[in-house]
């Protein structure tokens, strides 16, 4: 690109050019090859509210007025709303599961200073699939191993004499 295509073109283009060729390029190169100062092309950008960002070798426009920052929450909150549109029904039911079916794990559960053993204990098939299919339903946000060693904290604690 020629110096006149360059300071002719609109500032979106120019900015894009200059970062296209910052990928394996200096900026001094870019300059030369353009045929004006790096000056120039500094005042251009910053004329237009792009600086150049060293750590990732780019221009990026910035923020200055309560407009723009308005514009850039729109555009977040139009993100947020779409993304909450499409997933409604799989929010719903998950604060359902967990509003409804809320499980106090004992502190002990998850105490970093517990140690763990490893047990085989053998266990009804139905009932294992009843327990197995209630926790992926409903529990799916713990850890089945905590789920059993809460019904053994609930057992021992309405069974002690």
């Amino acid at each position: 690109m020629n110096n006149e295509k360059f300071l002719s073109a609109p500032i979106e283009e120019q900015v894009a050019y200059i970062n296209e060729q910052l990928q394996n390029k200096t900026f001094d190169q870019i300059a030369e090859e353009i045929g004006i100062s790096k000056s120039k092309i500094s005042s251009v950008m910053a004329d237009e509210k792009y600086i150049y960002i060293k750590s990732i070798k780019r221009y990026c426009k910035y923020l200055t007025d309560t407009e723009e920052t308005y514009e850039l929450n729109q555009a977040i909150n139009n993100d947020t709303f779409i993304f909450l549109e499409e997933n409604l029904e799989h929010l719903k039911k998950m604060i359902e599961t967990c509003s409804n079916k809320n499980v106090d794990l004992d502190k002990r559960i998850y105490d970093r200073e517990s140690t763990f053993s490893n047990r085989n204990i053998k266990i009804n098939d139905v009932i294992y699939s009843e327990f197995i299919q209630l926790c992926e339903q409903q529990y799916s946000y713990l850890k089945v191993q905590d789920l059993v060693s809460q019904a053994l904290v609930e057992f021992v604690y309405n069974h002690k004499k």
